[in-house]
């Protein structure tokens, strides 16, 4: 006869050893050499901290002898090796998109777009390495990032039943990897997603704790409307780091998802407790980084289609004078970089003079098949601004899928013969210098911190399974 006691034991380890399973699968797939070791640093900090409770669970079951102790506890324990499981599934399927024919390359892409945009703030800015954000497709009508601080709390709850309690929800927003989700679409149709860079700079407002430097740059800028610019801080502040990252490409994927009916940009007026600034106010903060930025004949290029559409761009007289102000306090903020010193936004992060003509080169190499020549360029946001160039300058005709998809095969092939693992923070005694290809271990500060959140995570579900 079965002895039902052992049969759950047995059911127990099973379930926990599941996790385990797939947790070592992917550390194998993002070593190094490996298809997916972009994700190598990411995928190790998740196990270390999904694997501390997970060996806690395995501890407590094979020391709890009392058959009758088991049963009673089986239920609860369960609950929690199902509750890690919601953990690592807000992260699983954001990997497994990878595995997909259709989207092995443009996520990788993608990747290295919000990499590219995300490292210079991270040398400059970061005491210990920082895992760069993790892109995924979502049916969302326009990007967004969830950060370190948000919890991933609807992903969570809606993965199942075992995680309904605020106080466990709020220890994962500690969680070392943010997530940006993009529109379905942009799988298809590189362009819009240059917005990617101003996701980035929710992040990078976030991970880095600038926003004290925002709201003090705002309040120093003589500004007639100084409450509602408190409100926007975070997106102008993202709109403006879009702006340095991707320059007037994003400009023009900004103008795409901004615009609407001739009524609606008309008669928008701001809302001073709202989130964001009109429509015609982020046009205008925009062009005003462009021209800020020595890139003047863009912004009036982008100007003049905005206004062929909308005519010229109605926004109180207040408001109006500010947008120079506003976007010259937050580039100048000033922010403290890792060596004690002060830096302006446009020297973290900027779009040069010479890119413009790169991505020129490049969209002209993808339209004509030059697959050999593609793979010479080295800089992704060339790539995609070569898209966006493309999208607006098409060479006769619409562009077709197979020019964007040369554009990203040749992102994702150009990192060849180097190291693609992210990360990785390595600088001089004084101040930030280029990153060095990351060693193929954590730091032990990085450890003891994701151990210590993985037992934190636990001692939150043991107070669940004992209340």
């Amino acid at each position: 006869m079965a002895d039902l006691p052992k049969l759950r034991r047995s059911e127990l380890n099973a379930r926990l050893a599941g996790i385990v399973t797939e947790l070592d699968y992917w550390k194998q797939q993002t070593q190094p050499g490996a298809r997916f070791e972009r994700h190598w640093s990411q995928v190790q900090r998740l196990a270390i901290v999904v694997g501390a409770p997970i060996n806690a669970l395995k501890r407590e079951l094979a020391e709890m002898d009392d058959d009758v102790d088991l049963l009673a506890q089986a239920e609860q324990l369960e609950k929690n090796v199902l509750a890690l499981h919601s953990i690592w599934e807000v992260f699983r399927g954001k990997l497994l998109l990878r595995e997909d024919d259709l989207l092995k390359t443009v996520l990788p892409a993608f990747d290295d777009l919000a990499w590219a945009c995300y490292q210079p703030a991270m040398i400059c800015f970061a005491h210990v390495r920082k895992e760069p954000p993790l892109l995924y497709f979502t049916t969302l009508w326009s990007p967004f990032a969830q950060s370190r601080d948000t919890s991933f709390q609807n992903e969570v709850r809606a993965s199942g039943g075992a995680l309904i309690q605020d106080e466990f929800l709020a220890i994962l927003k500690s969680l070392p990897v943010p997530l940006i989700g993009l529109p379905w679409y942009h799988a298809a149709h590189i362009p819009g997603a240059i917005v990617i860079s101003h996701e980035v700079g929710h992040i990078v407002e976030r991970d880095f704790a600038l926003t004290p430097a925002i709201q003090s740059a705002l309040a120093g800028a003589s500004l007639a409307e100084p409450a509602a610019w408190s409100c926007w801080a975070s997106e102008v502040f993202a709109d403006i780091y879009g702006c340095l990252g991707m320059g007037p490409a994003f400009v023009g994927a900004m103008m795409d998802l901004l615009a609407s009916g001739l009524a609606v940009v008309h008669e928008e007026k701001p809302n001073p407790n709202g989130k964001y600034p009109t429509r015609s106010m982020r046009v205008s903060l925009m062009l005003q980084v462009l021209q800020a930025i020595a890139l003047d004949d863009e912004a009036q290029r982008l100007d003049a289609t905005w206004q062929a559409t909308y005519g010229p761009r109605l926004i109180p007289t207040g408001y109006e004078a500010d947008i120079p102000k506003v976007v010259a306090s937050l580039l100048r903020g000033p922010y403290r970089a890792i060596n004690g010193t002060t830096i302006a936004l446009n020297d973290v992060l900027n779009f040069p003079q010479d890119f413009l003509q790169k991505a020129k080169d490049i969209a002209d190499d993808a339209a004509n098949g030059r697959e050999n020549k593609l793979r010479t360029y080295r800089e992704t946001r060339c790539f995609f601004a070569a898209a966006r160039y493309l999208h607006e300058n098409p060479p006769a005709g619409p562009i077709n899928n197979a020019t964007y998809q040369r554009l990203v095969e040749a992102i994702v092939m150009k990192g060849e013969g180097e190291t693609r693992m992210r990360g990785s923070v390595s600088r001089g005694a004084s101040s930030p210098q280029p990153p060095q290809p990351p060693a193929q271990t954590l730091s032990s500060e990085q450890e003891e911190a994701d151990r210590n959140l993985g037992q934190d995570l636990l001692k939150q579900l043991i107070a669940m399974r004992d209340s």
